[in-house]
């Protein structure tokens, strides 16, 4: 036996009631980091339900508290004036690197744009005077994966990552007049409200790289980049159609430098970061199995986690802890007789 499994007997002998000790360990999650100890470790830790000493790793999932919404993506640039609302309501400090969640709206003013990094490696530009929402967003690296934005009205630019490019049944942009079917693509959708000087009031589809197609109640129409902008007006009474000519509102917005190659760069990286981020999952989801402390620890200390071999080892020291404690009472017993 090595010094740290010595030192461990030693503990665990010399604590009163140690067994329970180990049955009242809580699991921590600390920036992403799994800790195992009786108290808080750090003041932003957060409590992921209570763990046994048993090595159950159902247990410890189903003490797991509620998932809240999926990341969708983080603000890599901005300007001007930007809203983020959580699904909540409540407000987030627009800044680089500030996270957007499932369910969060987003609404820039005249002079405000927003270009966020999403989750499955594409890229999301919200252009000025416009309002979105993130109806639903899951990039786990599987099946499962969903992108659905609604774009209230304004602008938006989009180059799909892995969930546009694998999963183009899982993604579309929903208007008040119809919805976009993503194909794998780089392209533009724009909203105009009735009653707007900008045109006719409708959803407009512009396409740089792939396909979308427009869809209503009364048909639908492919959008390429060789084709003229797919249209669906806001009466519901016609089939989209490709326009004649191009609005002139359709040209590119003053942030579009930014976008240059971006493309391209997506297409070379997509795979690589849907399988990072299956891996990711993938850990996350195993590291609920319970495990103790790497080396005994007081009460109230940090503590690290070890392998399924450590946690046996130590639960038969426990065991042995206990088996000896019996039977010195029992013979204090006996002797009293």
């Amino acid at each position: 036996m090595n010094r740290k499994w010595l030192l461990a007997a030693a503990l665990v002998l010399a604590i009163p009631h140690a067994s329970l000790h180990a049955q009242q360990l809580r699991k921590w999650i600390d920036n992403g980091r799994v800790i195992y100890s009786d108290v808080q470790p750090t003041p932003t830790a957060r409590e992921a339900g209570a763990v046994s000493g048993t090595p159950n790793g159902a247990q410890a999932a189903a003490a797991r508290p509620p998932a809240g919404p999926n990341q969708a993506g983080v603000v890599e640039f901005f300007t001007g004036r930007v809203t983020i609302t959580h699904g909540n309501g409540r407000p987030v400090a627009t800044s680089i690197g500030a996270k957007v969640l499932e369910g969060d709206a987003i609404s820039t003013a005249a002079d405000g744009e927003l270009h966020l990094e999403m989750t499955d490696g594409g890229l999301l530009a919200v252009r000025p005077n416009s309002q979105i929402k993130i109806s639903q967003y899951r990039a786990n690296g599987d099946a499962g994966d969903a992108s659905v934005m609604s774009l209230v009205y304004g602008g938006l630019r989009s180059i799909t990552g892995w969930i546009g490019k694998s999963l183009a049944p899982n993604t579309r942009i929903v208007t008040p007049s119809a919805t976009i079917g993503i194909r794998g693509t780089d392209h533009e959708t724009t909203v105009v409200l009735p009653g707007s000087a900008v045109g006719e009031p409708g959803t407009y589809e512009k396409v740089y790289a792939g396909e979308t197609v427009v869809q209503t109640a009364q048909g639908a129409v492919s959008v390429r980049p060789a084709s003229n902008p797919g249209f669906a007006s806001t009466t519901g009474r016609e089939a989209p159609r490709l326009l004649s000519s191009s609005p002139a509102f359709l040209s590119s917005a003053r942030s579009d430098a930014r976008l240059q190659g971006r493309h391209d760069a997506v297409m070379r990286s997509y795979e690589q970061k849907r399988e990072l981020r299956r891996r990711a999952v993938e850990q996350e989801r195993t590291q609920g199995t319970p495990t103790l402390p790497a080396t005994p620890s007081a009460p109230g200390t940090n503590a690290g986690t070890v392998s399924e071999e450590d946690l046996r080892k130590a639960q038969e020291l426990l065991r042995q802890a206990q088996k000896g404690a019996e039977q010195r009472h029992k013979a204090i017993d006996d002797a009293g007789k």
